[in-house]
């Protein structure tokens, strides 16, 4: 019961996180690309590339923020009792970048006439949440399922990705690029964020981090 208390409190931080945002542009994107699908097929290669590129430049930066002050989250929301979910936050803030970008792969595939290949990449993986859950949970406990979270979103990332590919023509060129950018960006803000975090408040630190990275 003590182990679920200290998982469930992070899990709902990320799980909120996962629903609020890429969820509410999920449900723009599915019917824009639908349509585009139909009567546009340029313009929907397009949308996916852009989508991918907002969604990443907002999602790394949240989860190396998120890494950055597990620590301050947790025992300002919850207490000192729930310390230890500090280091599941942890974890469990890389997952971010690998859900939030999955969304327009995965709305591709539904609105391209490509259900079943999504609906099976989700059933591989809730196939692998369970052997994964089975192995690692006895071994490492409530930090094991925070890994095998990871582990899984990393799985349906790439699972959707190569079924896109073998769908539309992708810019790798475009993603590489957008890639090396943006992580660069977010290295520089991590270790500012890493060198500054003794000396200044979170509330002072972290906008000072959201103007850097968004005015750089």
């Amino acid at each position: 019961e003590t182990a679920l208390g200290l998982f469930s409190v992070p899990s709902k931080i990320i799980t909120s996180l996962q629903n609020l945002i890429p969820t509410a542009i999920g449900s723009v994107l599915f019917p824009t690309m639908s349509n585009y699908s139909a009567n546009n097929p340029s313009k929907l290669n397009e949308v996916l590339h852009k989508s991918c590129f907002y969604l990443l430049c907002f999602s790394l930066p949240l989860s190396i923020g998120i890494f950055l002050f597990a620590d301050t989250i947790i025992h300002t929301l919850w207490g000192g009792s729930f310390k230890m979910s500090s280091s599941i936050l942890k974890v469990l803030a890389f997952t971010l970048p690998f859900t939030f970008c999955t969304y327009p792969f995965g709305a591709y595939l539904n609105s391209s006439g490509h259900e079943r290949m999504g609906t099976l990449n989700r059933g591989v993986v809730l196939l692998a949440t369970v052997l994964i859950d089975i192995i690692v949970i006895p071994i490492f406990g409530i930090f094991g399922v925070a890994v095998g979270w990871l582990g899984t979103s990393i799985i349906l990332f790439v699972m959707d990705l190569v079924s896109t590919a073998r769908c539309i023509h992708l810019r790798w060129g475009y993603f590489a690029k957008s890639l090396a950018e943006i992580a660069f960006l977010v290295f520089l803000m991590g270790v500012l964020g890493y060198l500054l975090k003794p000396h200044l408040s979170i509330w002072f630190l972290v906008p000072i981090l959201i103007f850097f990275y968004f005015g750089a």
